[in-house]
């Protein structure tokens, strides 16, 4: 025998659709919904939900309303019974809106601690932005030196150059007038 396809939880999520829209549950209005499945399964399924959760209350959308309608009218017929199982659902009923409610509270804190996180991250984002800005701009600056620097080094050289060939020339000059004055000196 080969595995089942369709999980419990899909049955069960059908036969609540079903009873949403007003239609009746059977195997094959769940098939119907949930697009698979033996019918003879899915409503052995179903049924043994409805039994084994007695009409547990659930809310969706804001509505709330039985799972097992067969179950209430089962308890509705018995009387002895009927005010301690409407207090017991009564008492789920007010559990699950408490669960609800803590939801709330709690999507509601998350909501705002992603808010808190996208300020920071949009604070550090702009922080980050601003620090390249700055490296791009020391980075222009930087090279604008360097350039300023290496003219400074080839001034030097020619300067360097330059005194170099007046040292020769001086030396030069410093030659000739010896050699004049030597000249001069006898007469």
């Amino acid at each position: 025998m080969r595995p089942a396809t369709v999980l419990s939880p899909e049955i069960i999520s059908a036969g609540i659709q079903l009873q949403q829209q007003g239609k009746v549950v059977n195997g094959h209005s769940l098939r119907n919904v949930i697009g698979a499945g033996n019918p003879k399964r899915l409503m052995k399924i179903w049924e043994e939900s409805c039994s084994t959760h007695e009409t547990v209350a659930a809310q969706v959308n804001g509505n709330v309303f039985p799972i097992g309608p067969q179950r209430v009218a089962a308890q509705r017929s018995q009387s002895s019974a009927a005010p301690s199982e409407v207090a017991d659902l009564l008492g789920q009923i007010q559990a699950l809106q408490a669960e609800l409610a803590r939801s709330e509270q709690d999507k509601q804190a998350l909501a705002s601690q992603l808010q808190q996180s996208n300020l920071v991250a949009n604070a550090v984002n702009d922080a980050l932005t601003t620090s390249k800005l700055r490296c791009a701009q020391l980075e222009a600056k930087e090279t604008q030196q360097e350039q300023r620097i290496a003219e400074l080094h080839a001034r030097v050289d020619e300067q360097r150059g330059e005194l170099n060939r007046a040292s020769q020339a001086r030396l030069a000059l410093q030659k000739s007038i010896d050699a004049l004055a030597a000249h001069k000196l006898p007469s």
